[in-house]
């Protein structure tokens, strides 16, 4: 199936819904679960530099590593196929 405009746009709203749900999960995990975590943020800058990269850009980007040349879940989902061109 051709990924056509509204499809790849389906599949980048559902990629960033799925990253919006993993930022407020560790938002809820941080503020009820384990409040002792938010300590890590008022730290030292380094500290908290560190923290806020291994919880939220670190997970953020290995999600877009690991599925650069693979279906992202929307695409899964729809079962749609990147197509290469002969352009690039």
């Amino acid at each position: 199936m051709y990924a056509g405009f509204w499809l790849r746009l389906k599949a980048f709203a559902v990629d960033y819904l799925l990253i919006f749900g993993y930022l407020l999960l560790v938002m809820i995990v941080s503020l009820f679960l384990i409040p002792s975590l938010e300590e890590l943020f008022q730290a030292s800058r380094p500290i908290a530099q560190l923290t806020g990269f291994l919880l939220v850009t670190f997970p953020v980007s290995l999600y877009f590593i690991l599925t650069k040349n693979k279906q992202s879940l929307y695409d899964r989902l729809a079962k749609s196929q990147m197509v290469k061109s002969n352009f690039s």
